[in-house]
């Protein structure tokens, strides 16, 4: 019997390999073959899970005995399923609206990238003479479409999620920054980290009521000055960037009848490479724009533990059973994302005061429409 209950607890984790439309077979312990008959409602789910089922079934040795035993419990479990529950609509919305917030977090989050660290003059001089370099802290937001998860919350049934009443949020975003001029050569070049768990911060826990978020950053930049030493001190430079970004979502909703957590994994890799001009207006006002074209990718992983018995929406004894024996506790997907393209552009002015300096930024990145807003306080030397 237990053996049977492991087993059955894998079932739809994984198959030795799809036969037709409506039958699969899988591989016992001692290499007989056993088929058996799933509805097409199913099919998605079960050839999903090939792979880690027949693996599940040759780790806990699995007989050809046990197999046959269970054919009657889990055929009439998955039919049932089937017959009550529109399953294969309300899984493949599950599987393309996750896939579609992937893209809409890849767009917000590269936009994200490549605004901080932003400082106002072209170039802020060499580390020797004159010993230029500051350093503080980024703070600012990007937008963040909702529409794409909203609907699938909708149909899956995710009412928290659902209805929140705007259909763009704020991402913010915070971090360390720090910039050196160069030697020798007119160039200088930036550095930015950030780390954050809101799980360790009690007041921000509470306000996300369910949401989980930690997020990891690290990237830089190099700039070198094509026009300097001009009236108004105004320059022109060239720069280059990189930046890696991880981020962690995870959702729990004890009372949802459909999905009683989530876990989101991604992480994005973005490039980018522009113009910028400054002037220094009245010895302490610093206007400056330019313009990036950023090329970014991201990979995305999702893992579900869904409430069975309200996802397939029935509660018969057959699929009491499946729920308590073989059907899995956690599905799981993932995107690897492709290279993506964008330009954008940027402007705003800092406020140079003496050894203090603030920083604003306004960014718009075409292609994604994400509008982004940064704010900077340093202590610097430029």
């Amino acid at each position: 019997m237990k053996i049977k209950k492991i087993f059955i607890a894998g079932f739809v984790l994984a198959f030795s390999f799809y036969a037709a439309a409506g039958t699969f077979t899988f591989t016992a312990a001692g290499g007989e073959k056993v088929s058996f008959s799933i509805p097409d409602e199913l099919d998605s789910l079960v050839s999903d899970y090939q792979e880690q089922i027949q693996n599940a079934i040759t780790e806990n040795g699995v007989t050809q005995a046990q197999l046959n035993s269970a054919k009657t419990e889990i055929e009439g479990a998955v039919k049932t399923a089937a017959e009550n529950s529109g399953f294969a609509e309300t899984y493949d919305a599950l599987k393309n609206g996750l896939d579609s917030f992937t893209r809409d977090l890849l767009n917000s989050v590269s936009a994200s990238q490549v605004s901080q660290n932003q400082w106002a003059q072209a170039w802020i001089g060499s580390i020797v003479p004159g010993i230029n370099f500051g350093l503080g802290l980024d703070t600012g937001v990007a937008t963040l479409s909702l529409k794409s998860i909203k609907k699938t919350a909708g149909e899956i049934g995710l009412d928290a999620i659902n209805e929140i009443s705007v259909n763009v949020l704020p991402l913010p975003t915070l971090n360390f920054d720090l910039r050196v001029g160069g030697f020798i050569l007119p160039f200088d070049a930036g550095f930015t980290f950030v780390t954050l768990d809101t799980s360790k911060i009690g007041a921000l826990d509470s306000a996300l009521s369910g949401f989980g978020l930690k997020y990891f950053a690290i990237g830089g930049d190099f700039r070198y000055a094509l026009i300097k030493d001009q009236p108004y001190d105004f320059k022109l430079s060239l720069n280059g960037g990189f930046y890696y970004s991880k981020i962690g979502i995870s959702y729990e909703d004890e009372e949802s009848d459909m999905i009683n957590s989530a876990d989101i994994g991604f992480n994005a890799m973005t490039f980018s490479t522009g113009a910028q001009v400054s002037a220094k207006l009245a010895n302490f006002f610093v206007p400056y724009g330019g313009l990036r074209l950023i090329l970014s990718r991201g990979n995305f992983n999702w893992a579900v533990s869904p409430n069975w018995a309200g996802f397939l929406d029935a509660s018969s004894g057959d699929i009491n059973n499946a729920v308590v024996y073989f059907l899995p506790k956690t599905l799981e997907g993932g995107v690897k994302g492709k290279w993506i393209f964008r330009p954008q552009i940027y402007l705003g002015y800092a406020l140079d005061l003496s050894f203090f300096d603030i920083t604003t930024n306004l960014g718009y990145t075409f292609v994604s429409n994400v509008f982004n807003g940064n704010i900077s306080f340093r202590f610097a030397l430029n």
